[in-house]
């Protein structure tokens, strides 16, 4: 009798963590990672290491580091990220943006870290990103200095929403684990 129930128990988890799985890609591939975190228990990342770009962020106060991601990693839909950003053991707000960059005439999937309040050179180092939430769709600019402007903008919503959300991390711990606004 018991071997049945733990037959049956051990079937019912596998189904839930089935259903588990493919409902935090969904929200994840949709761009909704707060709603995939909590179904994970953890901010939903991507590892890759940081590749040379052309260095255009540079120019309007922004430098990013150009993430080369595995092919196969899944990523959350296109657009503007606030995010933590694991380098070298230690935690740091940034804001990441994933699409082509239209303002630039880009047809090529990038994916962009800004790490907030960091100077540095980075290249070749591995950056594991922990995404918080979207905070917008990718958008085409009239110009550059349309587009520093509102980078201003998400950097300054990106910090807003990760105090509102993260239960800081300390450089032991290689998740994201926070608590959205409203939860204790």
């Amino acid at each position: 009798m018991f071997h049945l129930f733990l037959k049956r128990f051990m079937a019912l988890n596998e189904g839930l963590l089935k259903d588990k799985s493919a409902s935090v890609m969904s929200f994840f591939e949709k761009g909704e990672v707060q709603q995939a975190a909590l179904v994970l228990g953890h901010a939903c990342s991507v590892e890759g290491t940081v590749m040379e770009g052309n260095r255009i962020g540079r120019t309007i106060g922004f430098p990013t580091a150009n993430l080369k991601i595995d092919p196969n990693t899944p990523l959350p839909a296109n657009g503007v990220y606030a995010a933590m950003t694991r380098l070298d053991g230690q935690w740091y707000r940034s804001m990441v943006n994933i699409g082509t960059r239209p303002t630039l005439n880009q047809k090529k999937l990038a994916v962009e870290v800004f790490i907030i309040g960091f100077e540095g050179e980075i290249y070749g180092k591995t950056l594991s990103v922990h995404f918080l939430k979207r905070l917008r769709s990718e958008v085409r600019f009239a110009s550059l200095e349309h587009l520093r402007q509102q980078l201003i903008n998400d950097q300054q919503q990106s910090i807003d929403e990760i105090e509102k959300l993260i239960v800081f991390p300390n450089p032991m711990d290689r998740q994201v684990f926070f608590k959205p606004a409203g939860f204790g």
